[in-house]
Formats: C-alpha cells, sequence, structure tokens
C-alpha cells in the first residue's frame, strides 16, 4: 500500500469515527426520551439515572386514550395534507413551466 492511499484510510477510518460519535451524541436524547416513556413516575423522578427497570405502558396508554391528543392529532393531518395539496399544486405548476420553457444554454 503506498502511503497516500494509507493516508487516505486513516482519513476516512478517522472521520467514520468522528460521524459516529456525533450520531451517538445526536441520538441519545431521543433514545433517553424513548426509554423514559416506558419507565414508572417514581423511576422517572429518580435522582440516579435508571438504566434497568421494568418497562410499563402506563403513559402511552394514557396519552394515547386521551381525547385532547386525538384532537391534535386530527389537527396534524389536517394541517400536513392541506400542506401537502398546496405545495403540489405550486410544485406542478412550476414543473410544467420548466419543462415547457426554453432556455439558451
Amino acid at each position: 500500500m503506498t502511503g497516500k492511499k494509507l493516508q487516505q484510510n486513516v482519513k476516512n477510518v478517522g472521520s467514520t469515527i468522528l460521524l459516529g460519535i456525533l450520531l451517538i451524541f445526536a441520538l441519545f436524547p431521543l433514545y433517553w426520551i424513548l426509554l423514559t416513556s416506558f419507565k414508572t413516575n417514581r423511576d422517572i423522578t429518580n435522582v440516579q439515572p435508571i438504566f434497568f427497570f421494568q418497562p410499563t405502558l402506563e403513559h402511552w396508554n394514557y396519552v394515547l386514550s386521551s381525547s385532547e391528543f386525538q384532537q391534535d392529532y386530527k389537527n396534524s393531518l389536517i394541517i400536513a395534507f392541506s400542506t401537502l395539496a398546496i405545495v403540489l399544486v405550486v410544485a406542478v405548476m412550476a414543473a410544467y413551466s420548466l419543462a415547457r420553457s426554453s432556455y439558451k444554454h
């Protein structure tokens, strides 16, 4: 292996390790939120973080069965689909315009 190729491989490995560390750093809060959603109130309010616990669906059941969540979910779907329709109409008109126009290169 030539020196230049070895240097490139070391650079690639270093970049991969750095990106892996950054990925773990970025995703850990999401992991912790998901983990906490399966804990009891007592486990959540404990001063020491608890990694091994008896999982419960108590909080998920409460959120998914509440009428407020269901209304909020409906509102989010209405907004999402309305936005989708508007963007789709604008994008189709822009694409048609770009496809029919002739540009000098």
